[in-house]
């Protein structure tokens, strides 16, 4: 299709925004600005009062200007919410609004959307059906006595906002529920449906006067501007006798309960029919799964996008593929059908031997809410537009074919970087303060999230390099064999000459100059470029760093290679970590040899990149004791540890071309040809790359917030190894950037500010990682204990467990240790011990019993 070059996009309208702002919302309120951007898993947010509406409105045009989809909260929040974000928009939010911050019903929206394409704009036609069926909505409800809604177009369909005025409860969640329930019975057809997602009280709807961007926009299905139409004074609300009065008979709307489920016993396939959502289910990684035709929060998201899932242990888990659902959970499914767990009926199934446990011992309101395990962080999306334009075209070029977690396949470019550039250049953060670029990088991840195919797909430039300079070389190796053997053969005569002349008691001093001389005209093997290595060793690396060519790198999509080796053996492993430590720091170092020479790497810089599984690391841990960290070894790595995309991966015929990969490696090839700073001796002498005023401002700055937390209390002092070096690393990642942009003399401002953005990403993805794998070891036994005695309830139908048993049957057999991992989990509200004379029973806290630990 031609487009006409005089097609305009439509801009926001700040006056439009502040009259929606005025019909839906008191004077008084609180309102929440949500944004959603485009193809990334980013969500922007932020809390106003009543005198910052205008600044609201320019906010959301901003945003919507840059492309984002720009949302309000519907009903009235709870106003403390204002001290999250306050009067300012905060980008990559981590804390939005939820159904339990919402204080008051205020609104019943009825959206109907025509039927169309997923992810694209309503046509004309099919606008103009939406809007028929919104005057037939308004006629039927009007036949019925129901108040002037305010009307409005949503860009893609329409909307009539009723007022209501109910509490945010269970009672009134499930009036608006079978209110929408009804009127989709009658109204729905084959062009346009009545959303029925939209009950939920914290429900985000369009900011009216900012433009609907689905898709691309094109004259068939262009973007349009979202508008009131029509905003009749608030008066009468709809009673909840109105609501009642749609309501389709109840088989309609739930599945009868299972005698098992009206017993008390929590069971999740009884759940999935009151869901009243289809879906397939299967055996996932050791877990049934659910998927489900559309995610409960929002049916855009379609098949297969959201899943319900429960472990071998029991434990229950939702997950749904988008960012705009990542701040729902199992307890959120849950609470969406079942209302909060404080106001359902108590679980009361737990048995202990002879019969029923009294109710006061297993009633959830006799207990507080258990406290998590660990100082969970929640995962942040990676920040894929602070890489370079070059790179994240690349990234995302690769990422849409591979569908693999997008921090891995960024990852994989880095890694690509560091090797191709390593060499060329040295960073100084300040005086005396300067050091090599390449990276150490760890993605923590199962087999086959495609890794491997990341890897191949961003050092394509780097292996044609090595392949191309290993033929080139083939003429200079047999040069050197021949001269070598000639050279061999002279000095083995001269050596048989000195034993002929010694066995005659005949003088050997001429003899041994010769030798001495022969020595100095031994011929040098040529230096053929060997980047990647894949299973080497530590001392075999450092051979090669030595010997063979001083940049390398070990890229591997199996780092149990490394983790699991004999070389990270009980007996080598400090000595190896520390080799990889000084390689990382561009130290010289001396490897001892018994049995072969000795040899000195000097001058070599190394890059690392490596994706290890869970259990690898976990027994990795396990074997070297505290030595990995302590060490220092970990702390110099840039984690990610990504959330799967298995199972959400359908197939995609690869792309006839791959334009914005292939100028990626162009530029590294061209990188990779220029000649290296390298002294005779083979040692490279890269030339230092200062920061420039602004970007060493902003590094000052960048190293100041993370020192001010290493404290005791700060928010990094349990990483503070891993944050001491992240502004190294900062500056590492700028010097990869400028040089890779093609940018010369000092590192610039925004090569860092794109690189800290990076780095800083990192260091949460390992304060993730430290707070919840690499745990103490007082603290792993008591994360063992919580676990098998959730099992152990959970099999045995009980909540009380006697210590014995726990002793004789759990994961922590060594009294004293299962005493230390008792009163860690007393601390945390998971368990109470009981003392009956001698006989001590472990109480589990009912709520881990049916919600996930």
């Amino acid at each position: 299709m031609q487009i006409n070059p005089t097609f305009q996009t439509p801009k926001a309208d700040k006056a439009a925004i502040i009259a929606a702002l005025s019909a839906l919302f008191e004077p008084e309120d609180v309102i929440e600005l949500r944004a959603l951007h485009k193809g990334k898993k980013r969500t922007d947010a932020g809390y106003f009062d009543s005198a910052h509406r205008d600044g609201l409105a320019d906010a959301a045009a901003t945003l919507n200007a840059n492309g984002a989809a720009v949302y309000v909260t519907l009903n009235q929040l709870d106003s403390q919410l204002l001290s999250r974000y306050c009067n300012r928009v905060e980008s990559y939010a981590t804390d939005t609004a939820t159904d339990t911050n919402i204080t008051w019903r205020r609104w019943l929206l009825i959206d109907l959307d025509p039927v169309r394409p997923k992810n694209t704009a309503a046509t004309d036609a099919q606008l103009a059906e939406a809007h028929t069926k919104s005057r037939e909505c308004y006629q039927l409800l009007k036949s019925e006595g129901w108040p002037e809604p305010i009307a409005g177009e949503s860009g893609n369909g329409w909307h009539l906002l009723y007022p209501l005025d109910l509490p945010n409860d269970n009672e009134s969640r499930d009036l608006v529920k079978g209110a929408l329930s009804g009127l989709a019975t009658r109204l729905d057809d084959g062009s346009v449906k009545v959303d029925q997602s939209v009950f939920n009280a914290g429900r985000i709807t369009k900011l009216y006067g900012t433009v609907a961007n689905k898709g691309d926009h094109t004259p068939l299905a262009p973007w349009r501007l979202s508008k009131l139409v029509s905003i009749p004074k608030r008066s009468a609300v709809v009673t909840p006798e109105q609501l009642r009065a749609l309501q389709p008979p109840k088989a309609d709307l739930v599945k009868p309960a299972s005698p098992r489920q009206q017993q008390g016993t929590f069971s999740l396939s009884d759940f999935m029919g009151r869901l009243g959502i289809a879906y397939e289910s299967d055996q996932h990684e050791g877990r049934e799964r659910y998927k489900l035709a559309q995610c409960p929060f929002n049916p855009d998201h379609g098949k297969g996008e959201a899943a319900v899932f429960q472990d071998a242990t029991g434990a229950i888990g939702f997950k749904c593929q988008h960012d705009s659902c990542a701040d729902k959970h199992w307890q959120d499914v849950r609470a969406l059908i079942d209302g909060p767990r404080e106001q359902r009926n108590p679980n009361v199934f737990h048995e202990i031997a002879g019969g029923r446990a009294p109710a006061d011992e297993c009633d959830d309101k006799s207990w507080p809410d258990p406290q998590p395990m660990t100082a969970k962080t929640e995962p942040e999306a990676y920040p894929v537009e602070a890489l370079p334009d070059t790179v994240r075209a690349a990234v995302e070029e690769v990422a849409g074919f591979v569908k693999a977690p997008v921090p891995m396949v960024a990852s994989s470019a880095l890694a690509a970087l560091s090797l191709a550039i390593q060499a060329h250049a040295d960073a100084k953060r300040a005086e005396k303060l300067s050091g090599p670029v390449g990276l150490f990088l760890l993605t923590i991840a199962d087999s086959g999230e495609r890794k491997s195919t990341c890897d191949g797909f961003f050092t394509r430039s780097i292996r044609d390099y090595e392949e191309a300079e290993a033929e080139a070389a083939k003429p200079l190796l047999k040069n050197y064999r021949a001269a070598l053997e000639a050279w061999e053969a002279k000095r083995g005569g001269i050596k048989e000459l000195i034993r002929q002349l010694a066995k005659g008691g005949k003088p050997t001093h001429s003899a041994e100059s010769s030798l001495r001389e022969m020595e100095h005209d031994k011929p040098e093997e040529p230096r053929v470029p060997r980047l990647i290595f894949a299973d080497a060793t530590p001392e075999a690396l450092a051979f090669g760093l030595a010997k063979k060519w001083p940049s390398g790198g070990v890229v591997s999509a199996e780092a149990g290679i490394v983790f699991g080796s004999h070389g990270m053996g009980g007996d080598s492993v400090m000595r190896n970590l520390a080799t990889l430590n000084q390689l990382w720091d561009g130290n010289s170092l001396t490897i001892d040899r018994k049995s072969s020479e000795s040899f000195t790497v000097r001058g070599a810089r190394l890059t690392v990149a490596l994706q290890v599984q869970e259990p690898t690391l976990r027994v990795f841990f396990e074997k070297s004791g505290a030595l990995a960290r302590g060490t220092g070894f970990l702390a110099r790595f840039l984690i990610a540890w990504p959330e799967s995309t298995q199972g959400y991966r359908p197939f995609t015929e690869a792309p006839e071309n791959w334009p914005a990969l292939a100028a990626f490696n162009r530029r590294l090839f061209e990188i990779l040809n220029q000649p290296l700073p390298m002294d005779e001796d083979g040692a490279l002498t890269p030339p230092m790359m200062p920061l420039a005023p602004e970007a060493k401002t902003a590094w000052i700055e960048y190293h100041d917030a993370i020192e001010s937390e290493l404290a005791s209390g700060g928010d990094l002092h349990d990483v503070r190894d891993v944050a001491s070096k992240s502004a190294d690393n900062a500056a590492r990642l700028a010097t990869l950037f400028q040089i890779f942009e093609g940018g010369g003399g000092a590192i610039g401002a925004d090569a860092f500010e794109r690189a800290s953005c990076i780095t800083a990403w990192h260091l949460s993805e390992a304060r993730r990682f430290f707070g919840e794998l690499a745990l103490p070891v007082e603290l792993a036994d008591a994360v063992r204990l919580n676990g098998w005695l959730i099992e152990y309830c959970r099999r045995e139908r009980t909540h009380l467990v006697p210590t014995r048993e726990a002793q004789r049957l759990g994961p922590v057999r060594d009294k004293a240790k299962l005493t230390t991992a008792i009163r860690e989990l007393e601390e945390l509200d998971r368990v109470r011990v009981a003392h009956e004379g001698r006989r001590k029973t472990i109480k589990v806290n009912p709520a881990l019993i049916e919600v996930t630990p």
